[in-house]
C-alpha cells in the first residue's frame, strides 16, 4: 500500500510536470536598483539625531539599493502572460560618531522578501522586440536588524533588536524584451506601492526613545532594472 502512495505521488508530480512544460513556461531573473520611502525611519533618525548628548551624523539614510527578482511566467494567449515572481529587496541608515575618545553608532539594517503574482500584458510587438505592461501583487516579509554601539575609551556598550512584519504590495510599471534563440533580454521601470503596512512584531517597542511605537516599514517607490530571461520549451510564438 505504501509503495502505491508513493507511486501514486510520483505519476501525479510527473503529469503535473509535463502538462507546466506543454504550456511553454520561461524562467527569468532581474537585477536593478530601488528607491525606498521609509517616511517614518527617516524621522526617527532625526528623533534620535537629537536625543544625543553629542553631535553626530546620520550617514545613510535608506538609499536606493539593488534588488533581485526571480520569477516563472506562462502564456495564457498571445498578449497575457501569466505566473509567480519572488522579490529580494534592502536597504539600511546610520548615524555614527567618531573621535579620538571613543565611537558611536546606531544602525537600521532592512531587508525584504517577497512572493507575488506576476500579468504582463502586450502593448507593441515587432519582429523580435515586445512592449508590454506589467503589474506584480503579493506579500513583502520584512525584517529589520537595530544595533546600538557606544565605545568609551575601553568601554563598550551594544544592544541588538530584531523586528519582523507583513506587507501587501502593488507593482505597476513598463517592460522592453528582445527575443534572442530562447532568451529574452530587457529592461524594466515601474513604481512599487505598499497598500498595507503591518506593524513591526514584536512584544514591547521598536526602540524605548523617540517615536518608536507602532512604526510600519514602507518599501514604496521606483524599481528599474534589467533582466533575462529563457524559454523552456523553445515555442515560437
Amino acid at each position: 500500500m505504501k509503495y502505491k502512495k508513493i507511486r501514486l505521488i510520483i505519476l501525479f508530480l510527473g503529469a503535473t510536470i509535463n502538462v507546466l512544460l506543454a504550456q511553454n513556461p520561461k524562467i527569468g531573473f532581474q537585477v536593478g536598483i530601488g528607491s525606498y520611502e521609509m517616511a517614518q525611519f527617516k524621522d526617527e533618525n532625526g528623533v534620535v539625531l537629537r536625543s544625543l548628548p553629542f553631535e553626530a551624523k546620520v550617514t545613510d539614510n535608506f538609499n536606493p539599493y539593488w534588488y533581485y527578482k526571480a520569477d516563472i511566467s506562462f502564456p495564457v494567449n498571445k498578449t497575457v502572460e501569466m505566473g509567480l515572481k519572488f522579490s529580494y529587496h534592502s536597504t539600511a541608515a546610520r548615524i555614527s560618531r567618531a573621535d579620538f575618545s571613543g565611537e558611536y553608532s546606531f544602525d537600521n539594517k532592512l531587508s525584504c522578501l517577497a512572493p507575488g503574482i506576476l500579468l504582463d500584458i502586450k502593448l507593441y510587438s515587432k519582429s523580435k522586440s515586445r512592449i508590454s505592461i506589467y503589474s506584480e501583487t503579493g506579500i513583502e516579509f520584512s525584517r529589520i536588524n537595530i544595533s546600538q554601539k557606544l565605545q568609551v575609551l575601553n568601554d563598550v556598550s551594544e544592544r541588538k533588536e530584531n523586528y519582523k512584519s507583513q506587507n501587501v504590495y502593488t507593482e505597476i510599471g513598463l517592460k522592453y524584451a528582445y527575443a534572442f534563440k530562447q532568451f529574452n533580454i530587457g529592461m524594466s521601470t515601474g513604481y512599487l506601492l505598499d497598500v498595507y503596512n503591518g506593524r513591526l512584531n514584536n512584544s514591547t517597542k521598536l526602540i524605548e526613545f523617540g517615536s518608536g511605537e507602532g512604526l510600519r516599514l514602507n518599501w514604496s517607490g521606483i524599481r528599474a532594472g534589467v533582466f533575462i530571461s529563457y524559454n523552456l520549451m523553445n515555442k515560437g510564438k
